[in-house]
């Protein structure tokens, strides 16, 4: 291996640090289980208060506070059906 192509490597080593910290990052964005945390708490305590399938029912149709009320604010009901571990049955 030459010098010449000693330094072509080199000069790419730079990439490595700023994709570890650009990585990170990207990956508390897209990522659905950090992003609805606080909404899947909200919805849990809740779905805790229920006491009958009625109740479960009212509160599948709520959108959590943190959402926004924008049309495509996920209610808990979404919430529920995508992450069956986080959230009760009843």
């Amino acid at each position: 291996m030459s010098s010449v192509d000693a330094s072509k490597g080199a000069k790419f080593l730079w990439l490595l640090p700023l994709a570890g910290i650009l990585l990170p990052i990207a990956w508390f964005f897209t990522h659905p289980r950090v992003n609805d945390a606080p909404l899947l708490a909200e919805c849990r305590q809740y779905y805790f208060r229920a006491r009958t399938g009625a109740d479960t029912a009212r509160i599948d149709g709520m959108v959590p506070d943190r959402t926004g009320r924008a049309q495509s604010a996920l209610t808990c009901g979404v919430l529920r059906r995508a992450y069956p571990e986080q959230l009760p049955k009843k």
